[in-house]
């Protein structure tokens, strides 16, 4: 689990960059932003099934959606995803 328990969430800049966003892709980035948030290198890994698992959609769901919901995301050297707001946050 990440240092704090709590993850900061700058409301203005969220909505700024997200309101083309389904509600379900909404969703799916939040649940995403909270997993990695839970992880020690607050990274997720590159992996479909557990992606879409933790995005709460079934897999043809998240295959439709994750171009979209992934934008906000970059693979790192190591495969993993990397948020790069989350990333610079005092506990990642």
């Amino acid at each position: 689990m990440a240092k704090s328990p709590a993850i900061p969430l700058y409301t203005d800049a969220y909505l700024a960059d997200t309101r083309h966003l389904t509600s379900a892709q909404h969703g799916a980035y939040l649940h995403l932003l909270m997993m990695a948030w839970r992880q020690p290198d607050c990274a997720l890994p590159n992996n479909d099934e557990t992606l879409s698992r933790w995005a709460s959609m079934d897999l043809r769901t998240w295959l439709r959606n994750r171009d979209v919901v992934m934008a906000f995301w970059k693979v790192m050297p190591d495969g993993k995803w990397q948020q790069p707001t989350l990333r610079r946050t005092p506990s990642c």
